[in-house]
């Protein structure tokens, strides 16, 4: 297992679904790596506070931590952005922060080394410029199929207890049908990535982090998946004109491990 400590400054860092308040939230590994990293720029995607645990994340001390460390950096001229569908006002008020502070929205658009990247949680790649043709969002047969299949894999890799029999249980089709569902995903995102001037897209899913560059015509467009924080632990970084994923620990089931101390 390595983990990375006294890492250099980064020009951005890109990190996806956090479910901060949830039970199998990686709180303790986030504050950790938060404070082995120096952003100027900073975005949290997708699914990033759990509303339904509020309570919890306001009486936890780990928490209070990763939100006093974002503070720290605000303070000193980070850029925090939230690509979620969640209330701005939850944000300022776990930060403490003037909603001015940061900004909050469904996606985003950076410009970076000349070139237009888009950003985006897989929640807005659900939405209508990324459906299926002739079908609406929540009727889409393939989605819900998707949804059905990805929900005890879910419940296997975020409950309290990792049975390897339960695992092995999902069979390699609906492993291959969930490989197939990504892949229709991301050839719509280079698809609406081309057609609208962009040279890549970064984005959250629960495949594997990958950045992989596709030609399409005459042009190069990149596919960056952050991967998602709590089954992978990684996250997407930027400087000096090179994207690169950094893994926390190399251990998929990684959180099965004993926890590290938090002072």
């Amino acid at each position: 297992m390595k983990i990375s400590h006294n890492r250099n400054y980064r020009d951005l860092v890109v990190i996806s679904d956090l479910h901060l308040g949830s039970y199998h939230c990686l709180k303790q590994e986030l504050l950790e790596y938060l404070n082995s990293i120096n952003p100027g720029k900073l975005v949290l995607l997708g699914s990033i506070v759990e509303e339904a645990y509020w309570q919890t994340i306001q009486g936890d001390i780990i928490y209070s931590r990763i939100f006093a460390k974002l503070r720290e950096w605000v303070a000193n001229g980070t850029q925090l952005y939230f690509i979620s569908k969640t209330n701005p006002e939850i944000f300022a008020s776990l930060l403490q922060l003037d909603k001015s502070k940061f900004v909050c929205k469904s996606r985003l658009e950076f410009r970076i080394d000349q070139k237009n990247f888009l950003l985006t949680s897989h929640e807005h790649i659900s939405a209508s410029k990324f459906k299926e043709k002739h079908t609406s969002g929540t009727n889409n047969p393939i989605r819900k199929l998707a949804g059905r299949l990805l929900s005890p894999l879910r419940s296997i890799l975020y409950g309290k207890s990792y049975d390897v029999g339960k695992l092995l249980a999902v069979s390699s089709g609906k492993f291959n049908f969930l490989n197939h569902y990504f892949q229709r995903i991301e050839e719509k995102i280079i698809d609406y990535a081309s057609s609208h001037g962009f040279a890549g897209v970064i984005t959250g899913q629960m495949q594997a982090p990958k950045i992989i560059n596709h030609k399409i015509k005459n042009a190069q467009i990149s596919f960056i998946n952050t991967g998602v924080w709590n089954s992978s632990l990684s996250a997407l970084e930027y400087q000096n004109g090179k994207w690169e994923l950094h893994m926390h620990e190399e251990n998929f089931f990684a959180f099965k491990l004993p926890r590290l101390a938090v002072n």
